[in-house]
């Protein structure tokens, strides 16, 4: 069934295709930030001063006394969420960049002002920045691999070019007197190159083309320190010899930054235990790990930037600042630590998962981190923490709450009757950490239970093909994943239905690769037996669909769902439609929005439906409603809407930003 194309944001102007829908909405009300937080992954520690620019929309940057933490100086940054990359140069000032625009900004210290010196030549995302000993300022990109030079004094900018082509990530820096070191992903490569002559070679180590990315390199005594997420490889400088590697499933791993060399000993270098917050040591001598005793306790975050200082009586103390903006002091020669906390304003982030519980309360997370809850029947937020990080999904089963975050694909589990607790989700905390995937899965995006059974579908990691159906047996306690249950694709639609899972999937892999596979796919998954298979979208003319969710069962019993793709002449648009569960058959379809692009390749589609049984859904990010019998439709709101639900009452809630918006229902 075809029916009309949506060319752009108006409403169809064709009367006999456009749903006379018998819904009268108020206006939108804005309930403002759902995810709240104070987090930075770009910071520096300057002389008695600390710099660091928090996630959000806008990202701000900050400046602060590192004695008292008071605030000296903050100001917005617009068009920047996430400023990953900060350095202090050797003028004293602070440098920094991030995501999505490329430009190279840079505080005045002394005369408390950022000025923005340009878009850097080489690539829009900045993921780490070092300075040189020459007044230089180098910067690692995204996604051409590319580093940028900014010459201090000329204020002239030099693109270095691609350092490692068929790669996608310089994503890691280090710097000597004499050399720039640049990390490669999603590959491995380390790279090397003489500051003076420009010259260029490749270190080879251990992890050298394995499907990682570089995040930070060091290089002190004849050690080169390499850094890969929370895993870290030391080699001989002169001989390339493998002399130590902390893995990331260490029980004693490091948290990604180690320190310089000890004043106190220049063998030894400290770093925190990822797995504990304790501040532990590695000798350079007998590349040996070992606890700092008696135990310092660290701040439950990462670091961000570890620097020796000297205090107020001169002597020289470790300082630490970290990614949710605590400052650490540690003396090595009394054993103790101070922590401080700097003045920052809490941040709405971006909006990244929303769903709506059995309990009419709204789940949400932000991108980057937090975690919010919203309740529908008091119209009040009634939970706003700063963790978990980044829930990319939400699910639900027997009360309980799902929550889906990125990195390692770990599952959290939320009782909503019991207090909020978490410091980093041990065991008896709320939420609590009840799964790692893993099995190289990255986002869990898409929920759905049945059987007392909790079923998840997944991103694969960076650059990897290949998602999963993960099914958790509340009734066994038990996990099962499934990779590639649809091959070299990842999964971003389920709904369950009599016994069977039906999936949807994404031709798109982790960040770092291409697709191999043409169309996306759907997957049929027996709940008792566990055989499964995968099918095509039989939707005629739709030649190339590259993502098909969500999935949801109507009211009529058949499986509907959402996709996006491209038909025979490579026109992209949207389709809802609806199978007969029982033989695959495609029974309905409307196409929508023709010209418009996916958005996120990740992030699936919403299908919602109200009590009336309509049909409510994000196709193409746009809010629209579909009367499933006729099939028309209706855009509800202008612009871009990314997540969305409705409640018992056909109230609709929705974002595409930091804020909660509610679309109220008229009562008639």
């Amino acid at each position: 069934m075809k029916e009309k194309f949506y060319e752009d944001d108006k409403l169809s102007k064709k009367e006999s295709n456009s749903l006379q829908f018998p819904n009268v909405y108020g206006s939108a009300i804005n309930y403002g930030p759902a995810a709240l937080d104070a987090k930075s992954q770009g910071v520096a520690i300057g002389d008695g001063e600390l710099y660091y620019a928090t996630n959000g929309l806008p990202s701000t940057f900050y400046a602060a006394d590192a004695i008292t933490g008071e605030k000296l100086f903050s100001e917005d940054l617009p068009g920047s969420d996430v400023v990953w990359a900060m350095i202090i140069g050797t003028d004293g000032n602070v440098y920094f960049s991030g995501t999505y625009n490329g430009i190279l900004y840079r505080y005045v210290v002394n005369e408390k002002r950022i000025e923005n010196l340009g878009e850097n030549p080489s690539d829009n995302w900045v993921w780490q920045l070092k300075s040189s000993h020459d007044g230089k300022i180098y910067g690692a990109t995204y996604p051409r691999s590319k580093v940028f030079e900014y010459d201090i004094e000329t204020a002239q900018f030099k693109d270095l070019g691609t350092f490692y082509e068929g790669q996608q990530y310089a994503r890691g820096l280090g710097i000597t007197e004499d050399s720039l070191y640049v990390g490669i992903g999603t590959s491995a490569y380390l790279m090397k190159m003489d500051l003076a002559t420009g010259n260029r070679t490749e270190i080879q180590l251990p992890i050298t083309g394995e499907s990682i990315s570089i995040s930070n390199i060091w290089e002190y005594g004849n050690h080169i320190f390499v850094a890969y997420g929370t895993s870290l490889l030391t080699i001989n400088k002169t001989t390339g010899e493998e002399m130590n590697t902390m893995n990331l499933h260490d029980e004693h791993n490091f948290d990604g930054l180690i320190s310089p060399p000890s004043p106190y000993d220049e063998n030894i270098l400290y770093y925190i235990n990822r797995n504990t917050q304790q501040l532990w040591t590695y000798d350079m001598t007998t590349h040996t790990t070992t606890k700092v005793e008696p135990t310092v306790q660290l701040p439950p975050s990462p670091s961000k930037a570890m620097r020796w200082i000297k205090d107020d009586s001169g002597k020289d103390v470790l300082a630490i600042l970290h990614h949710k903006i605590e400052f650490s002091i540690y003396d090595p020669s009394t054993n103790t630590v101070k922590v401080n906390y700097p003045e920052v304003e809490m941040q709405g982030l971006l909006m990244q998962s929303l769903e709506i519980g059995e309990d009419q309360k709204i789940y949400m997370g932000g991108y980057q981190g937090s975690f919010g809850i919203f309740d529908t029947t008091i119209d009040q937020y009634v939970l706003q923490e700063r963790d978990p990080h980044q829930i990319e999904g939400i699910g639900f089963l027997n009360g309980e709450v799902y929550l889906g975050t990125y990195g390692g694909a770990r599952i959290y589990k939320y009782n909503p009757n019991q207090p909020y607790n978490f410091s980093g989700g041990k065991s008896g905390e709320n939420p609590e950490l009840v799964q790692e995937i893993e099995d190289a899965q990255s986002r869990p995006f898409t929920f759905t239970s049945g059987e007392n059974k909790l079923f998840i579908g997944t991103i694969s990691d960076y650059g990897e093909l290949g998602g999963a159906l993960t099914v958790f047996d509340a009734t066994t306690n038990k996990w099962n994943t499934i990779r590639n249950i649809v091959e070299n694709q990842s999964i971003i639609g389920l709904a369950y239905h009599n016994g069977k899972v039906f999936g949807g999937s994404t031709i798109a892999g982790g960040l770092g690769i291409d697709p191999t596979e043409p169309k996306a796919k759907m997957f049929e998954y027996d709940v008792i037996t566990g055989n499964h298979e995968a099918f095509a979208l039989g939707v005629d003319e739709f030649e190339k669909p590259e993502m098909i969710g969500e999935l949801s069962v109507g009211p009529d019993g058949n499986i509907w769902g959402v996709a996006w793709g491209f038909d025979k002449v490579d026109s992209c648009y949207s389709v809802i439609f609806a199978m007969n569960p029982d033989n695959r058959k495609i029974v309905k379809t409307t196409q929508l929005y023709k010209g418009i692009d996916r958005g996120s390749k990740w992030r699936p589609f919403f299908i919602r439906w109200d009590n009336n049984g309509y049909l409510y859904t994000t196709a193409a990010r746009r809010l629209t409603v579909i009367d499933p019998e006729t099939m028309k439709s209706k855009q509800l709101v202008t612009g871009i809407v990314d997540l969305m639900d409705v409640d018992k009452e056909g109230n609709i809630y929705y974002s595409s930003d930091h804020n909660l918006y509610k679309l109220p229902v008229n009562k008639q």
